[in-house]
């Protein structure tokens, strides 16, 4: 009953706005100006949202036409005021609000000068641009003349993430706000003047950028004025939005606003602005994770997210969230240990399990890096629909280091046993020492050989060169061994040939002899591997010779 009447409100107050400000708001056919039409001199009225979705006013005096202020574009130079614009200046989250004169649209409010509260300089990208975008490229105008930013309203994501964000996107034309990170629970569709939302994460926390709608002709939808990432073709998910308050800066002033439930899909930012279609919901990924306490069978912290699917965004936004999940569910500050187990279900499936110790930074840095080699991996592109990661976490430094290998004879026969001492120092547990032993293997070759022992994340690195394939990937993935493992191997020179990019150490002779690509370096005849509490760090070796 209220919805509706909140609903029948709404609808009513655009009637209202359109009558008093004498243009259609898509209620009917809206008119046009042209670029030429344009003159200095020339006063109109934007529209837009300052608090909630009531569609405010504010004055446009136009001051001339920036002819090729963009390439292959222009840029009205304009003079806003009125209301709270008078103390706020220009506003990011103004992005998109339409321009009329004379009841015709002119396009949208994008760019500014400056931030001068009794005299708000402002850029208007015209409105045949917006409808008709310039293929490739992008440019903006330079020095302090630029785009209004997109306030970013993402609490919990480290600043290091929009950092790393606007390095692999050069045009993610964003600022971080403070605001909600939940949703306004309310069906709003998206008309002029009112709040567009590009939500990048949805789920136990939003984060999300928030505009403001040009222009809507059926179910198809243009705003901002400029881009959010200038991404051309893409699958964003669009939502109307509710604005809370402006935050006023002498510096920046901005909407501190609320997102609504998913609308329509952005299908297209581009530099003249985003154009969106209302009802087609694009695929986001879904991300389930749980943060337990050691050896607890049931309880901990449990999170889901849904995260765009979009290459650009996903992978920043990944270790985003690990880090906000950790920091939320089990601490933020000082060092910890977390046992990581991550599943990952699409077009192509995979499963990881690792040690990690070292700081939030560290640890969410290290399973970045493993999602990545997946996300970004040169053999097939992978569409990933869902990933559950479990973490196992310990307020305990699992750390130790290898310090010394010793063995009790240095020449050996085929066949024979050989007994070793190693000795770790582990953090606050001191030095421990652990007694191995070994059967060397009947087809070592007489000559020498090397005896190496370091952790599981050294073996790791250098056995990832060697993937050739995806399958050979998920292997790696699967097998290779863990920080906690202690990795003993013994090593002869021997020579090694590639298959299809797999290794066969040492193939007989017969057919090795046709098959190219054969190369001379040590072969691993042995390998055992030992699970320890601790994440492994360093290696020594000691040489043998096999009478």
């Amino acid at each position: 009953m209220n919805t509706n009447f909140n609903r029948l409100h709404r609808f009513l107050e655009v009637i209202l706005i359109s009558a008093i400000c004498g243009v259609s708001l898509n209620l009917y056919a809206t008119e046009f100006m042209g670029i030429d039409e344009i003159k200095p001199g020339m006063k109109g009225y934007g529209l837009t949202v300052f608090k909630g979705t009531k569609i405010d006013t504010f004055q446009v005096e136009i001051i001339d036409v920036m002819r090729k202020r963009l390439p292959k574009g222009d840029v009205i130079l304009s003079e806003i005021s009125g209301g709270i614009v008078d103390t706020a200046g220009v506003i990011s989250g103004m992005s998109g609000s339409p321009i009329y004169i004379d009841g015709k649209l002119i396009g949208a409010l994008a760019y500014s000068y400056g931030a001068f509260p009794k005299k708000a300089l402002a850029g208007i990208t015209p409105i045949n641009e917006m409808l008709n975008p310039p293929s490739g490229g992008y440019g903006v105008p330079g020095g302090k003349f630029s785009p209004i930013k997109i306030p970013l309203c993402c609490p919990g994501l480290d600043e290091g993430i929009i950092q790393e964000l606007k390095e692999a996107i050069p045009c993610f034309n964003v600022r971080k706000v403070e605001g909600s990170g939940g949703i306004f629970d309310d069906s709003i569709l998206p008309f002029p003047g009112s709040p567009l939302g590009i939500p990048l994460v949805m789920g136990d926390i939003n984060w999300y950028g928030v505009g403001t709608c040009t222009y809507k002709e059926g179910n198809k939808v243009w705003g901002f004025g400029h881009p959010m990432s200038a991404l051309g073709e893409t699958e964003l998910p669009m939502t109307a939005g509710y604005i809370y308050s402006i935050v006023p800066s002498l510096y920046d002033s901005y909407k501190m606003g609320a997102p609504t439930k998913i609308i329509g899909t952005i299908k297209n930012d581009n530099e003249r602005g985003i154009i969106g279609v209302i009802g087609k919901i694009p695929d986001l990924i879904d991300f389930n994770l749980k943060i337990n306490p050691p050896k607890a069978e049931s309880g901990g912290e449990k999170f889901h997210y849904r995260i765009v699917k979009e290459k650009a965004y996903f992978p920043s936004l990944f270790r985003g969230l690990t880090f906000y999940s950790i920091y939320t569910g089990f601490k933020g500050t000082g060092e910890m240990t977390m046992e990581v187990d991550l599943e990952i279900e699409g077009s192509r499936d995979f499963q990881f399990n690792n040690l990690y110790t070292g700081t939030i930074i560290d640890i969410s840095k290290s399973i970045a890096r493993v999602f990545g080699l997946i996300w970004n991996n040169p053999f097939q592109e992978v569409e990933i629909d869902k990933i559950s990661m479990n973490l196992v976490s310990s307020n305990q430094i699992k750390l130790a280091k290898i310090e010394r290998l010793s063995v009790d004879k240095k020449e050996i026969k085929t066949g024979d046993s050989l007994n070793l001492v190693l000795l770790l120092s582990s953090y606050q547990e001191g030095l421990v020492k652990q007694h191995i032993s070994i059967k060397i293997p009947s087809w070592s070759k007489k000559g020498k050989l090397t005896l190496s022992i370091e952790g599981g994340d050294a073996i790791r690195n250098e056995d990832i060169v060697n993937i050739k394939t995806i399958d050979g990937l998920a292997r790696w993935l699967t097998t290779a061994p863990s920080d906690n493992e202690l990795v003993l191997r013994l090593t002869q020179k021997g020579k090694s040939t590639w298959i299809i990019g797999e290794r066969f150490p040492s193939l007989p002779p017969s057919r090795s002899s046709f098959l190219k690509g054969d190369i001379e370096e040590k072969d691993v005849i042995l390998e055992k591997r030992i699970k320890t509490e601790w994440v492994i760090k360093g290696e020594k070796s000691i040489e043998l010779e096999v009478k």
